[in-house]
């Protein structure tokens, strides 16, 4: 009786870890499969102006006879097209070898109202020169030659502080502050 007792609750256990597995894999499969068969249902639709942008569009409403009406309707005219043009195969065959140089690109957006010093800030972050200040840094050099009391290198750009560009690329004021301009 352990014997079979024992081989019974291997079996159950066996069959609980397949499912504990099944489960996530299936989830995953279906949710991989689901886009690239509508994009693959897309591609070899033709396009209309209607709503949805393409025909055949699948009615399971109408039964067999509506899917097979779908299935007839897909064509491969827009891959016969991609394969008879040379500029599609060589721009392909480019982007191949593009694709095998490593880029380390990456993007950050910056979000906000109008006039907030969104552009002042990325220019501060990629340590370009915003014009103001440029503007800035001309003004104190001038103002170094004459009165000798501000050194034009004593102020880089990225020890400006974020309120002093965000006030300035704003254009609240015109020079920034402890210029000649702005005083």
């Amino acid at each position: 009786m352990t014997i079979a007792t024992s081989s019974r609750e291997k079996a159950r256990r066996d069959w609980g870890r397949r499912l504990v597995i099944l489960i996530p894999a299936l989830w995953l499969t279906i949710f991989f499969l689901a886009p690239c068969l509508i994009v693959l249902k897309i591609s070899l639709s033709q396009t209309t102006i209607a709503q949805p942008p393409y025909l055949p569009v699948l009615d399971l409403a109408a039964g067999w006879p509506g899917i097979k009406d779908f299935i007839a309707g897909l064509s491969f005219d827009n891959y016969k097209i991609l394969g008879s043009d040379w500029l599609y195969l060589t721009s392909y065959l480019r982007s191949l070898t593009d694709a095998s140089v490593e880029q380390w690109t990456s993007k950050l957006m910056f979000v906000g109202e109008a006039a907030v010093g969104k552009t002042s800030l990325r220019k501060a972050l990629c340590g370009e020169i915003h014009r103001h200040v440029a503007r800035a840094l001309e003004d104190m050099k001038a103002l170094a030659g004459t009165s000798g009391c501000i050194k034009a290198a004593a102020v880089p750009v990225r020890m400006l502080s974020a309120e002093c560009l965000t006030k300035w690329g704003n254009g609240s004021t015109s020079s920034p502050p402890g210029t000649a301009a702005a005083l």
